[in-house]
């Protein structure tokens, strides 16, 4: 019996380790990938690429090696923990002989579902390298793009009055350009983090204006030096006492009303130090904007 065909759509970390997961069952996968490069998420570009992911140079990923990895393609051993983006664009890289690569600009799925192919899923692709149209059939495909690839951006009262720059973290890639001015940093999540925590170095300074909070965790400072992903228990009492004794939330205004792990954790070891010395400022939420 012929193996099923499986068309996975983005080869960035989910990718990655969706095709490995169905290599391992045997099955005949394709992988689709509309930039030119694979790595996802954690590829640096210049330029800001509509429709894909995009990180400021500096960036270091927040998960460590041994997490974020496939246990039969692991980092190298001298490899940090906690890795910058250019290390894990190189394991990407070779980690690129495992793919049947096509460059796809641009994709349309649709079931065919007629007599015994109800399940049977066609795909009609771009070949960017070629310049033509070509159909696919396969019997499931697997989206892989990811939830960062598009910008959501919020509004407030009278933000059009506003004279100053406004700019998502999606177009962020570097800090020269806001030397001495006054910032705000909507959202605290890991983008907010820590694009406040670099301009904290060029601003005299950052306000975060929060309406909800989250547990700060520390990469290198778990257990015993241990990254912090690898060695945290589930019990919620546990590590919500082992975090707030590392750093106050509530004594900053921080501590959330939800239960740890009940949101996604923002692991940044610089922001607490910034808060301390004054460097960031915690504020409450945006009412409305003014010109200036």
């Amino acid at each position: 019996m012929a193996a099923k065909r499986i068309a996975m759509i983005g080869a960035g970390n989910s990718g990655m380790g969706a095709f490995n997961a169905c290599r391992e069952q045997g099955f005949d996968v394709v992988v689709y990938e509309k930039t030119d490069q694979i790595c996802g998420l954690w590829l640096y570009r210049d330029e800001e690429l509509e429709g894909s992911a995009s990180i400021m140079r500096s960036t270091i990923i927040n998960t460590s090696k041994a997490i974020t990895l496939f246990s039969d393609f692991p980092a190298p051993k001298h490899f940090p923990n906690y890795m910058h983006n250019t290390k894990m664009a190189f394991i990407y890289s070779l980690l690129h002989y495992w793919y049947i690569l096509a460059l796809a600009e641009y994709l349309t799925l649709y079931a065919e579902e007629s007599g015994f192919k109800a399940h049977v899923r066609r795909l009609t692709v771009r070949d960017t390298n070629n310049d033509r149209l070509i159909h696919e059939v396969f019997d499931g495909v697997m989206v892989c793009t990811g939830h960062n690839n598009k910008p959501s951006m919020p509004t407030y009262e009278n933000q059009h009055l506003f004279k100053g720059l406004l700019m998502h973290s999606h177009a962020f890639k570097e800090k020269k350009a806001f030397a001495g001015k006054r910032v705000v940093v909507v959202g605290i999540g890991g983008s907010g983090g820590d694009i406040a925590v670099e301009l904290s170095n060029v601003c005299p300074i950052v306000n975060i204006p929060i309406d909800s909070h989250r547990e700060l965790g520390h990469s290198p400072g778990g257990h015993k030096g241990n990254p912090f992903d690898a060695v945290m228990t589930r019990a919620n009492a546990v590590v919500e006492g082992y975090l707030n004794m590392r750093f106050d939330h509530k004594l900053y205004g921080l501590k959330p009303k939800h239960r740890f792990l009940s949101k996604q954790i923002l692991i940044n070891d610089d922001l607490p130090k910034k808060i301390m010395t004054g460097s960031v400022v915690i504020k409450g939420d945006i009412q409305e904007f003014t010109e200036n």
